[in-house]
């Protein structure tokens, strides 16, 4: 288990616990999921209540979400330092994503579109 804590724990990304966790106002609303090319984690708290979930396609990160109410708390971290892939696109006016990669020693490698 990646998260140390009595109320989290992992659980498979997949087709089923996408669609069992998704809603319209959860995380999961854009997850996707293609059996044998996407990977990933997802975490749950005590009540059963999505917490956050990273998934990667071969080498690259397609996904990085954890609940508001779970931010700020290393959930991220934990989640990408679990993880095999490592490149990753983010929206250049999501500052706090930026600034948890640079805090990881991540690096700029170029601007997409």
């Amino acid at each position: 288990m990646i998260i140390k804590r009595n109320n989290i724990r992992e659980i498979a990304y997949n087709s089923d616990n996408i669609e069992k966790y998704k809603s319209s106002d959860n995380l999961l609303r854009h997850a996707r999921y293609i059996p044998g090319r996407t990977q990933g984690i997802m975490l749950v708290d005590n009540r059963n209540n999505l917490v956050g979930y990273i998934a990667w396609e071969k080498d690259y990160i397609i996904a990085l979400e954890v609940t508001e109410k779970y931010r700020h708390q290393g959930i991220a971290t934990s989640l990408l330092k679990s993880c095999p892939a490592k490149p990753l696109t983010v929206a250049k006016d999501n500052i706090p994503a930026i600034n948890l990669y640079k805090s990881l020693g991540w690096k700029k490698s170029r601007n997409l579109g």
